[in-house]
């Protein structure tokens, strides 16, 4: 949701749609890599974006490890492995150190509250739901027109455009 959101509320959202990119949601990393394998053959184009869940808790990281790798090495990153130091960046892959939840606080910075009850309005308060997409665009509108603006969600939908 983050990544149609930006392009909302950048104004670049007509241009988004004619460069005929499409959105797939993948629900998790395991299903990502399955997506990813049928892109690849049937040689369809992909920007791949994922969460690294560098944070989550160590009983959950040799999975998050074995998933990760998985990614990188289809997308023909071999060299990245398990937990990236930095946030990859790249012409057809970005990847979160952690999530893209936390790359949205930094973004919010010290308001971070306000716009998080932007979203809470928009969803009540459910479990998780930072990750509800209409939470995500609520709180993202609330902080865009505070004058907020996410320049690594930017740097993605920049390089999917390109």
């Amino acid at each position: 949701m983050t990544l149609s959101t930006e392009p909302r509320l950048s104004g670049r959202k007509t241009e988004f749609q004619k460069s005929g990119t499409s959105l797939v949601v993948c629900e998790g990393k395991s299903s990502l890599a399955l997506m990813l394998l049928i892109a690849k053959d049937f040689q369809i184009p992909c920007h791949v974006v994922f969460d690294c869940d560098g944070g989550s808790d160590e009983k959950y990281h040799a999975e998050h490890i074995r998933d990760n790798n998985a990614i990188f090495q289809l997308m023909g990153r071999a060299s990245l492995e398990g937990f990236p130091a930095a946030h990859v960046k790249e012409a057809d892959l970005t990847a979160w150190v952690d999530t893209i939840e936390a790359v949205l606080e930094d973004e919010f910075g010290l308001d971070k509250l306000t716009f998080h009850q932007a979203g809470s309005d928009a969803v009540g308060y459910l479990k998780n739901s930072r990750k509800n997409p209409l939470f995500v665009a609520a709180a993202m509108k609330a902080a865009w027109d505070a004058g907020r603006r996410f320049s690594v969600v930017d740097d993605v939908v920049t390089n999917i455009l390109k």
